[in-house]
């Protein structure tokens, strides 16, 4: 029987319930119960599956995940843990788990609480349990929004990425019960802040975000991660709470939005700022989500604003008024190199534009430099390039290379049997350097029998020099293997690669035109690494850079690059 141990836990605390004390108690099960069962099993066999540092709320766990793959291939026969909630705290979770143990004939047993088959009352008694585990993580979910919720009076900073314009900085108070008591606040980057002030000021003045971003890449003006201001940067700026003035204006506006506004208005005294608590919904491994407006907790911070409130709230109505003109990326379904064309001079990727309609009615379109668009030439002034005719282009260089009479074919037909070639002649010295390795340690051997035979410093001098020089060959000898394998293994991988550039050219040109545009440029991509623009000429880069690398190594005679 196949078993295996699946043990989870949210944090190391070095308790009772540690993954390995759950793994222990397993391995016990199997000793004690599962072995008296008719099963003759072995717990040191059992297959451990650990996820330490991850929440039961939901099935993103790298350990679970493989789990789940080793049921869907048939390769276990029991699932053990140590608790349900070690599975998972979500009924619908638990549920879909015990719909795939049914479908692939694999069973579950809880150990703690003695679960061990399905039938319907222990099918009945898991789903109560997994309830109850579902209803204390709700509980303990509701427990931290109440102690936000208190936190949020004192307007302190509760920790996470500190805003542009302010650093995290520790105070301590003494409370009503005589105890210390450690916080932390916003305090002002003077450098910073007179960034935020001209971001707000500009685009007040610009109303634009795509003219914002323009403006801040020409006065290389980034952030503090030394990257350029992208549109997505530059609007969290723009609405994010912490930067407006609490006054008798902004307390209006958050009430008007419909959030949850904490202390008397005589605290929004037109000096200090504001923190928002509850603003996102940060779920792990994916980009935090801005919640409702009517989730969000607004109190008064303990920093000062930066932004007058009336024209924070200008902002907050002229980025909602330009949610209809955000810049929108080209979705040309029709442009084949999309993500394979890059802008030579600044490294750039070139993105498709839409043209007009040309004669015959068909849409135009071009490749544009995402750098030149953003600084409006600026940065880079490479032309642009008609989308049409470099997608056809492209097409019929690559058809022609299928043509099994074209040299890039041939090159390849005749770099197949070269591979074919090199891979015998290393075949033949790996097997004559293992001969050779041989021999030496036989001789090795007869020398040492000999030499405990004799006495005779005459003679055991020179055996030993003999012993000692075929000791040094082998070594060179054993190098040179390594360094065969290793040139085998790229042989191989190379080989590989031709093989499969050759199967993908060998049915391009045949099925390539039957295709709709999305599945042409899978196809491109496939055989394509990239495609450089110097505003005259196209350069295009087949296989991959590692292939590449493989490929010039063993043939450093041909160009492989493009």
């Amino acid at each position: 029987m196949r078993i295996a141990i699946y043990s989870r836990k949210s944090k190391f605390t070095g308790r009772g319930d540690s993954v390995e004390n759950q793994i222990n108690i397993c391995k016990n099960y199997i000793k004690n119960v599962i072995n008296k069962d008719r099963f003759c099993c072995n717990s040191e066999e059992a297959l451990i599956l650990e996820d330490e540092g991850f929440s039961g709320g939901n099935t993103n766990r790298p350990q679970f995940k493989k789990l789940i793959k080793m049921i869907e291939a048939k390769e276990i026969d029991l699932v053990l843990c140590y608790r349900l909630d070690r599975i998972s705290r979500s009924i619908s979770d638990f549920s879909q788990l015990l719909d795939k143990l049914n479908k692939y004939s694999v069973k579950f047993v809880s150990v703690s609480e003695d679960f061990g088959d399905y039938s319907p009352m222990a099918k009945a008694m898991m789903f109560m349990t997994s309830i109850f585990s579902q209803f204390e993580r709700e509980i303990i979910a509701e427990r931290i929004r109440d102690n936000m919720l208190e936190l949020a009076k004192t307007g302190r900073w509760l920790g996470g990425n500190v805003p542009l314009g302010f650093e995290s900085q520790e105070t301590s108070s003494i409370d009503n019960s005589g105890k210390s008591r450690k916080a932390f606040k916003l305090t002002p980057v003077e450098s910073e802040l007179h960034t935020i002030k001209l971001i707000y000021n500009k685009f007040l003045e610009l109303n634009s975000l795509t003219q914002l971003e323009s403006y801040l890449l020409n006065k290389q003006i980034q952030t503090k991660n030394g990257v350029s201001y992208s549109r997505h940067t530059l609007k969290n700026l723009l609405t994010n709470p912490v930067y407006v003035v609490a006054d008798e204006l902004s307390y209006n506006y958050f009430i008007e939005c419909g959030c949850q506004v904490y202390n008397d208005t005589k605290y929004y005294n037109g000096e200090s700022g504001i923190i928002a608590y509850n603003r996102t919904e940060q779920i792990k491994g994916r980009t935090n989500k801005l919640r409702d407006k009517k989730e969000w907790i607004i109190s008064v911070g303990m920093h000062d604003g930066v932004i007058p409130s009336s024209d924070w709230i200008k902002v907050q109505h002229m980025v909602e008024d330009n949610k209809s003109k955000t810049f929108r990326k080209v979705k040309n379904t029709n442009s084949l190199l999309s993500g394979l064309i890059r802008c030579q001079k600044c490294g750039s990727y070139m993105r498709p534009k839409l043209g007009r309609l040309n004669k015959e009615g068909v849409q135009k379109y071009y490749y544009i430099c995402e750098l030149k668009e953003k600084s409006y030439g600026q940065q880079c002034n490479v032309k642009n390039v008609n989308g049409l005719e470099m997608d056809k282009m492209v097409l019929d260089q690559i058809k022609n290379m299928c043509v099994s009479n074209t040299g890039i074919n041939s090159k390849l037909q005749m770099d197949t049997k070269k591979i074919n070639h090199i891979e015998n002649d290393l075949r033949l010295e790996e097997k004559s350097l293992n001969q050779n390795i041989e021999n030496n340690k036989k001789a090795i051997s007869n020398l040492i029998d000999t030499l405990s035979l004799t006495k005779d410093p005459n003679i055991t001098s020179p055996i030993l020099e003999k012993i000692t020089h075929l000791n040094e060959e082998n070594t060179l000898l054993e190098k040179r293997l390594n360094e065969l394998k290793s040139t085998k293994h790229i042989n191989e991988l190379a080989e590989n690669d031709l093989g499969n550039l050759v199967e993908t050219l060998s049915s391009f040109s045949s099925s390539i035109d039957s295709l709709d545009p999305v599945s042409q440029r899978t196809h491109l991509g496939t055989l394509i690494d990239k495609i450089e623009w110097d505003g005259e000429e196209a350069s295009v880069y087949l296989f991959g850079p590692d292939a590449r690398k493989r490929m010039e190594r063993l043939f450093p005679e041909r160009d492989y690059s493009k």
